[in-house]
């Protein structure tokens, strides 16, 4: 009867275990691992989220361009226009990677 208290107790902290410093890292490669190699086998939720990760950078990556190219060139504006390339490749690799699907063999 008063092992039922403990043993909640322990299936707490088991469960949030993965939030403290050695185990938040290990998932976080986990999630880095996932958005820039992809996983032919995921879920569809995950697809989802990688896709809107992805848009966001590209999205990003052709606000920048249209605020670089919408005014005049300035030598500054290299800066912006590599860090808007880099955006933009992260968001296409991004993209790619939510729609790519593992290969039925035949």
């Amino acid at each position: 009867m008063h092992d039922e208290p403990r043993r909640t107790i322990d299936d707490l902290k088991e469960r949030q275990r993965n939030l403290t410093w050695p185990e938040a890292l290990e998932n976080s490669r986990g999630v880095d691992e996932l958005l820039w190699k992809g996983d032919p086998k995921a879920p569809l939720v995950q697809r989802i989220g990688i896709g809107l990760f992805g848009f966001a950078f590209a999205l990003t990556a052709v606000f920048v361009f249209y605020a670089i190219f919408a005014r005049e060139w300035e030598p500054a504006s290299l800066l912006a226009i590599i860090v808007a390339s880099a955006f933009l490749f992260a968001g296409l690799k991004m993209l790619w990677n939510a729609f790519r699907r593992k290969r039925k063999s035949a």
